[in-house]
């Protein structure tokens, strides 16, 4: 906009924007939509193609604005929900409100053709709108379920109310003084006993409502459900609509959750919640249905001393199926609650003691401003070796990247000791140490004279893991085949076994001893 002198009237324009971290919720409501009902005759108590055209139009809302995660509508309303972090029109809510409104209305007219194809439109609808802000999980879930079960007594009301119209023969006015003062259940009674209808067995649309929800954390398909929203079943369904951790708070967790291990089978989770990818302590109260085998996306790596060293090696496995990101779910694992173990084992033999189970940590480091690859071949120098070993060999290499996961070491064993109750911290050695690629920034690179190049910083990103214990002889293991003499930690010669990479050195350093190089003195 020009500056001129009249420019200081855009001082009376100031707005404040809604609260950062807050749910958005844009609320539309049909204006006088009783009368445009009756103007076009729509089925009463329900008109389907209404309904499937009031969802049409919320569908292209959504596709429009890519920062609405959900919409719940029924009757002549829709309540549309932004995300906690969106910063579209700078969380200004009269750009929020107006822009939604308006593109319901226009898509509600523009679909008008093709749901209500035996019926003109005689006049545009209008719709109202409003910002109401949540600023807490509980509280989003609480207004959708208010919302949710006004859908519900609404519809059960009308129901009866125009079936003692339609079919009962009363009027309007004696059909609402007959159901003043009634209960549910006795509108329940009415509706079987004298029409012969269950209302259980009406369709889930009329019910329930409609609620469009994304797919995915980071998808912008969406999908179109009639289904209880009040329950906690959706939510667990689908974690990534809301902030994961509240779900199982509401469960009655105090962690994320809990992992069961045993000697034999130090790694496996024995139950998970579907596509949650979290564990729950008390299982007994879920359906059979949420109850599968354990979630690849949260499976709880662990070194054994023949491991290929592949666990972690991908990166589909580390993606969270709760917030798309990687490293949330590493963090995660900090969050696991074990149940207290025995300390004793019954045999045949008699009782055997019970190793405890070695404490384990996670870190993570965002956003490093250091090449991927050469961060990669120092983090994957230091796995398997202990605390000490680590920091002596990181000590020999001049390299910014050692300086780096020298201070994410020392960060992780602070959060070892203080969160974890590690004894000796100097008892922690390395058990994982991954490197992956973080965000890009773009940035306008200038050149000789007056060129302008455009170029990106890459950030890396790092995640440690630490394990109470002695470490591994064998942590990166190798095939060895046929070798003429064998290692110490080999089998017999000729036999194919597992050996260190210390191993494979003093092999092929006693075979280049050993050549002959013809024509030699």
């Amino acid at each position: 906009m020009a500056n001129s002198v009249y420019a200081y009237v855009r001082d009376y324009e100031a707005e404040v924007p809604c609260l950062p971290n807050t749910w958005i919720v844009v609320r539309l409501d049909g204006q006088t939509f009783h009368r445009f009902a009756d103007k076009h005759a729509f089925v009463k108590p329900n008109d389907e193609r209404a309904l499937r055209l009031a969802c049409a139009a919320a569908r292209r809302v959504m596709h429009q604005h890519g920062d609405i995660v959900l919409a719940y509508g029924q009757s002549d309303e829709f309540s549309f929900v932004f995300r906690r972090s969106t910063d579209s029109f700078n969380r200004r809510p009269s750009k929020l409100m107006t822009t939604v409104t308006s593109l319901f209305a226009s898509s509600y007219v523009f679909e008008w053709p093709k749901y209500m194809v035996d019926t003109p439109l005689l006049y545009p609808p209008a719709f109202d709108g409003r910002v109401v802000l949540y600023p807490t999980d509980k509280n989003l879930r609480d207004y959708l379920a208010w919302r949710q079960v006004d859908c519900h007594i609404n519809n059960l009301y009308n129901t009866c109310f125009w079936n003692l119209v339609q079919r009962g023969g009363l009027t309007t006015a004696a059909a609402e003084e007959r159901l003043r003062g009634t209960l549910s259940s006795d509108k329940n009674e009415i509706l079987f006993s004298e029409f012969g209808i269950n209302y259980n067995n009406e369709p889930q649309l009329f019910r329930k409502g409609t609620v469009i929800f994304r797919k995915g954390p980071k998808k912008m398909a969406v999908e179109e459900r009639n289904c209880d929203i009040i329950k906690d079943d959706f939510w667990i369904e689908n974690p990534h609509l809301l902030d994961p951790a509240t779900i199982f708070q509401k469960l009655g967790l105090n962690a994320v959750g809990v992992c069961y291990r045993t000697t034999l089978q130090p790694t496996r989770l024995l139950l998970a919640l579907a596509k949650g990818g979290h564990l729950l302590r008390s299982i007994s109260t879920l359906p059979l249905i949420k109850k599968v085998a354990v979630s690849s996306a949260l499976q709880t790596q662990h070194l054994c001393q023949f491991s290929t060293g592949k666990c972690l090696e991908s990166g589909q496995a580390m993606t969270s199926r709760l917030t798309g990101k990687k490293t949330k779910l590493w963090e995660l694992y900090n969050e696991v609650v074990y149940p207290p173990g025995e300390n004793t084992t019954v045999t045949a033999d008699g009782e055997e003691s019970v190793e405890p189970r070695p404490a384990e940590v996670t870190y993570t480091k965002e956003n490093i401003l250091y090449s991927q690859k050469k961060l990669w071949l120092l983090a994957f120098m230091i796995r398997g070796l202990s605390v000490d070993e680590a920091f002596q060999q990181l000590g020999f290499r001049p390299e910014k990247g050692a300086r780096i996961l020298e201070k994410a070491l020392e960060a992780a064993i602070e959060r070892a000791v203080t969160e974890h109750d590690v004894e000796f911290c100097t008892n922690l050695w390395v058990e994982q140490a991954l490197v992956l690629r973080g965000d890009s920034v773009p940035r306008i690179h200038k050149g000789l004279r007056t060129t302008v190049s455009k170029s990106n910083y890459h950030y890396a990103r790092l995640m440690l893991r630490l394990r109470e214990g002695v470490p591994p002889v064998l942590y990166h293991p190798y095939r060895i085949r046929n070798s003429w003499h064998p290692a110490p930690n080999c089998p017999a010669d000729g036999a194919p076994g597992w050996g260190s990479a210390h191993d494979i050195l003093d092999i092929q350093i006693r075979k280049l001893r050993r050549r002959r190089i013809p024509g030699e003195l």
